[in-house]
């Protein structure tokens, strides 16, 4: 966790330096590196620790002044102060503390506890020092996206399209008054809001997906979503997500209010279902008309031929038989051929396999006082 970490140890004592060296060197196994001075008054020029013990036998007040030149930039999370003593008194100790040492550690020591609390030590300093970095980076990130948003601010405002900037969790940074418009909420209450609040929930999956979508391949999307309202309609936003500010680890999204537009895509679509019906109709119509017309002239014929067959021999059984099967079926064809003359629905039912006919029997419009003939 300390990986990188340097220690300063300051002793006039070789042998304070050349122990505590190796017992640093063997219990953190090289993830810090120690360095040594014998110089107090250099406390403070010398390059930055996260870590400095410092050797008493110095000089009770000469140690005092380093620890507080130590703590004068710095505070307790970023450097840890250490102080080798021999026998130390308690009023002693409170003067040590209050000028910004850490930690005492008496000058026989049990190298596992001296391990122990350097260890400690370290782990607390780098753990608060990478925190601060990381807090640091993304004041520094936030700084840099408000400059961002106040290059493009006359843009933002004057566009007649609804905006709204949201980073990659969908979070919104800001929002111009169209899409306020469009949202029907001020903007001050968009603000730091997770947009994907405002959508109706069975939707806020597909939004995240366009997020991440275009977080991996910075490509343009454009999906329909439907709005959380408390209105009785259904709103519906066209949201597209943008690399506007892809560098600035941010995404535009433009806004719209399509619920009109829908509905009137969805009329004009129902129109022409019903116009290609119509057309349909027509046409089957005049087909079954034509048809109709042409085997008309051929069932006239052979219905007239009936007739006198039926005079010609009317007492001979096996003949009027078959006389009068054939009179039935022809007038059976010509009810049929009349109604073909009446289609007005293009309206059709199962065939044979995947085939569909003409349903005459719904097809077709009978006139008063006649019913459809069954095959």
């Amino acid at each position: 966790m300390f990986e990188g970490a340097k220690i300063l140890v300051i002793s006039e004592d070789s042998a304070i330096r050349h122990g505590i060296g190796e017992l640093l060197a063997s219990c953190l196994r090289g993830a810090a590196s120690v360095t040594f001075s014998e110089n107090i008054a250099l406390i403070g020029r010398e390059p930055a620790a996260r870590l400095v013990l410092i050797d008493l036998a110095m000089g009770f007040d000469e140690v005092r002044k380093a620890c507080r030149r130590l703590r004068s930039g710095t505070s307790a999370d970023e450097l840890a102060i250490i102080v080798l003593v021999e026998d130390l008194d308690d009023a002693s100790l409170e003067l040590l503390i209050d000028a910004g040492a850490d930690d005492v550690i008496n000058r026989s020591f049990r190298p596992i506890g001296f391990c122990t609390r350097v260890s400690s030590h370290l782990r607390r300093v780098s753990g608060s020092l990478d925190l601060l970095r990381r807090v640091r980076q993304e004041v520094a990130r936030a700084q840099h996206r408000e400059k961002t948003l106040e290059r493009f601010e006359e843009f933002f405002v004057e566009s007649h399209e609804g905006m709204v900037v949201v980073d990659k969790n969908g979070k919104t940074i800001s929002v111009n008054a169209q899409a306020a418009s469009v949202l029907n909420r001020p903007s001050a209450d968009l603000r730091d809001l997770y947009f994907s609040v405002l959508l109706d929930p069975d939707d806020r999956g597909r939004f995240f997906s366009l997020l991440d979508d275009f977080v991996e391949q910075k490509t343009r999307r454009k999906e329909d979503f439907r709005l959380e309202d408390q209105r009785p309609d259904e709103r519906r936003l066209s949201i597209a997500a943008s690399s506007f500010f892809a560098k600035d680890g941010l995404i535009l999204l433009n806004i719209r209010d399509v619920t009109q537009q829908r509905i009137t895509e969805q009329l004009l679509e129902e129109a022409q279902k019903k116009l290609l019906l119509s057309e349909k109709a027509g046409a089957m119509a005049e087909l079954a008309g034509a048809a109709a017309h042409e085997l008309n002239q051929p069932l006239t014929s052979i219905m007239t031929s009936l007739a006198v067959l039926r005079r010609i021999a009317p007492n001979e059984a096996p003949i009027k038989k078959v006389v009068d099967t054939m009179e039935r079926e022809t007038d059976r064809m010509a009810a049929m051929l009349r109604r073909l003359t009446r289609i007005t629905a293009y309206t059709t039912k199962s065939y044979v396999g995947q085939s569909r006919i003409i349903d005459l029997e719904r097809a077709c419009t009978d006139l008063p006082g006649e019913e459809g003939d069954g095959e």
